[in-house]
């Protein structure tokens, strides 16, 4: 019995089933029935449009030169970081081996590898071992660590609403963990590299062959799998892209079965006939769609369609001039990442994306830590300057006269805490003052008496066991060693002194590390004045220390919270409107700031996205003094933020009485200004 052919639909019942299969996909509940329509039957044309250019390309191939080459191919797979706890520590290197052991070489098929800013040098070494071991052909993408360092995070571009420390604390954790992979895309870029690889591949490949694959490095092809890509090119060459379905595997060995053939509906892999032009959008950031971006361009449909876009995404692609132009054909393996309960259903890869996200951002985070790390020296001085001071030894009778009468009356001071008032704010802030003022002395007038003192203050309130003040600390004194910047430059100079042995010196750092410890987990420090002191002393202990990862995420959070705690008319948000509490905040941001320029970071002229920055900031704060009815101000305590102002601002052209040589030396502790602070640095 013959079967008689179904009637031809008319087009409103294909209207009709395409409206059926959309109103799954809907997800705006305020989504109409005219606008679902009206979208139904955009598909429909686009799938007519799509048929009539099919019949054209078609008729047009055999006079393109194309069409005279001989089917052969370029396959290259591009190799990169491995992301814990995405993938398993080792997994490229481990399924490039399986690859070079069990994928049968294939006819007219040239294999070329890409190791892609690998940033382990240990693994990275390893892997290019193997692929010469096994007489492979591959390029070496380097990972260069200066050149990530440079790189900055992507801040700028966000209102002061979304950032960390708007006040917002309900974002869901999805919406946290996309804000953390956004705020680092530019980093990602370059680390990950993704679609500048891919570009790359196609490259190389459209120089040897017709049919460019640049593909995944975990990729995997049975002979039977090449066989169908193959038979199905040959049928329509005149097709540019093939689109080639992808299946997760969770165990490698099952791929050595010739019957194996898994069910492929994950994000396929593209391959590109060499007389095309389109190229990967390198824009795109691995984790948030660089191969999706081409598919939408092609017009391959898919789950990514659904996709939901955040603000801060990029606008989807318009369509490619020769958009659904390709055809599917065969099957690619996704050889075992190393976590099969990321890789199965629905909870799979709802967990792979969290997954990923973390990944990408604790990736990312270690080579901050390493690009900072490479620029830290903890001897080195931060907050004053080595050449001031040498030159501070020589010059100005009347500023050393002051600084060993200073001296002289610290000496006659009690060093040691009371038992009943240690981690009393007052007293420790008289301890980091007249502990910093004994260095000084002992560094600019060559006495050793003055490092002696020092040391043995140094001793009583933060090394023995009898007498120091012990970590966790309170609120109190969170602010009580917002003075540790300056201080910490002190105990450096003691050492160089050789006021501290051996034993001294590793007591003290074990505990700042424990306050450090305590420092991150502390209440009330992120927002505010609050947050900016907690920074300045995370800084400070992190360069103390040689602690690159800290002192990274000091430097992303001093622009997160630049931007989202001043205004754009420079005023500090979270702020009394005290003419005096601003001038504290204010030390505090400059004070940080001199802290990341020792690193080469500029925090001075840094700007967010609406204009927030500490210059603005600064501009105000002199613009303001004198002019507030009720409130007047010191223009000596003023005078070392005004002084900053002057020696970042080119838009500052005068600031009367603002010289440093002729300003006041010291103050009275609680007043936050380091002693003699004209010896500091000025950037």
């Amino acid at each position: 019995m013959t079967s008689t052919p179904a009637a031809r639909k008319s087009a409103w019942q294909r209207i009709y089933l395409e409206l059926k299969r959309a109103r799954k996909y809907l997800q705006s509940p305020g989504a109409s029935l005219g606008g679902v329509l009206v979208a139904a039957k955009r598909t429909l044309e686009h799938r007519r449009d799509v048929k009539l250019r099919n019949r054209a390309a078609r008729d047009a191939y055999p006079a393109l030169p194309v069409a005279v080459a001989k089917d052969s191919f370029m396959l290259v797979r591009i190799i990169g970081n491995d992301l814990e706890p995405r993938h398993r520590k080792g997994q490229s290197f481990d399924n490039a081996r399986f690859i070079l052991d069990n994928e049968p070489a294939f006819p007219d098929c040239d294999k070329f590898w890409i190791v892609n800013r690998i940033a382990d040098p240990d693994e990275e070494a390893r892997i290019a071992r193997l692929l010469e071991g096994r007489g492979q052909s591959f390029l070496r993408i380097p990972f260069d660590l200066e050149v990530y360092g440079r790189i900055a995070w992507d801040i700028d571009g966000l209102a002061a609403k979304e950032l960390r420390f708007s006040g917002k604390n309900d974002q869901p954790a999805e919406l946290t963990a996309r804000y953390e992979t956004l705020i680092r895309r530019s980093k990602n870029r370059y680390l990950m590299n993704n679609n500048g690889a891919r570009n790359k591949a196609l490259e190389i490949a459209r120089e040897r062959a017709k049919w460019l694959m640049p593909w995944d490095g975990n990729c995997f092809l049975t002979e039977q799998a090449f066989r169908q890509i193959r038979w199905a090119i040959e049928a329509r060459p005149y097709l540019p892209y093939v689109i080639v379905p992808m299946a997760r595997i969770v165990e490698n060995l099952a791929l050595l079965d010739e019957n194996f053939k898994p069910p492929a509906g994950e994000e396929p892999q593209i391959i590109f006939r060499a007389d095309t032009t389109e190229l990967f959008d390198e824009n795109y950031a691995y984790g948030r769609r660089p191969k999706v971006e081409m598919l939408w361009r092609l017009g391959v449909p898919g789950p990514w369609d659904r996709f939901r876009d955040d603000t801060w995404d990029f606008p989807r692609p318009s369509l490619a001039a020769d958009a659904g132009l390709f055809h599917k054909a065969g099957w690619v393996a996704r050889l075992d990442s190393g976590r099969s309960h990321l890789e199965i259903g629905k909870a799979g890869f709802l967990a792979r994306w969290t997954s990923r996200d973390e990944a990408i951002v604790d990736m990312i985070d270690r080579c901050d830590a390493l690009a900072t790390a490479a620029r830290l020296d903890p001897s080195r001085l931060v907050f004053y300057d080595d050449a001031v001071l040498a030159a501070a030894s020589q010059d100005h009778d009347v500023e050393l006269r002051h600084l060993e009468t200073a001296a002289s009356e610290v000496l006659n001071r009690p060093s040691g805490p009371d038992l009943h008032q240690a981690g009393d704010p007052a007293r420790l802030r008289h301890v980091l003052h007249d502990a910093t003022v004994l260095a000084l002395a002992a560094t600019v007038l060559g006495e050793q008496r003055f490092a002696v003192d020092a040391a043995q203050r140094i001793r009583a309130w933060f090394i023995d066991p009898d007498t120091r003040m012990h970590p966790p600390c309170s609120q109190q004194s969170v602010f009580a060693l917002g003075d540790l910047h300056f201080f910490l430059d002190a105990v450096r100079l003691v050492e160089r002194a050789g006021g501290l042995n051996g034993q001294d010196r590793e007591d003290f750092r074990a505990w700042l590390g424990s306050y450090g410890k305590w420092l991150i987990t502390a209440p009330a420090t992120e927002f505010g004045n609050h947050g900016v002191v907690s920074d300045l002393q995370r800084a400070s202990i992190a360069m103390f220390l040689n602690d690159g990862a800290t002192l990274a995420r000091v430097r992303l959070r001093a622009r997160e919270r630049l931007a989202a705690e001043i205004a754009s008319d420079g005023s500090l948000l979270n702020q009394t409107s005290s003419l005096h509490d601003t001038m504290l905040a204010l030390q505090g941001w400059t004070s940080l700031a001199r802290l990341l320029s020792s690193v080469g970071d500029d925090l001075w002229r840094h700007q967010a996205a609406e204009g927030q920055g500490l210059i603005p900031a600064l501009r105000r704060f002199a613009a303001n003094i004198g002019s507030q009815d009720n409130e007047t101000i010191d223009r000596d305590l003023a005078r070392p933020v005004l002084f900053d102002l002057a020696c970042h601002d080119p838009e500052t052209t005068t600031l009367a009485d603002i010289g440093a040589m002729t300003a006041r030396q010291l103050f009275h502790p609680d007043q936050g200004i380091a002693p003699f602070w004209f010896w500091r640095t000025k950037f």
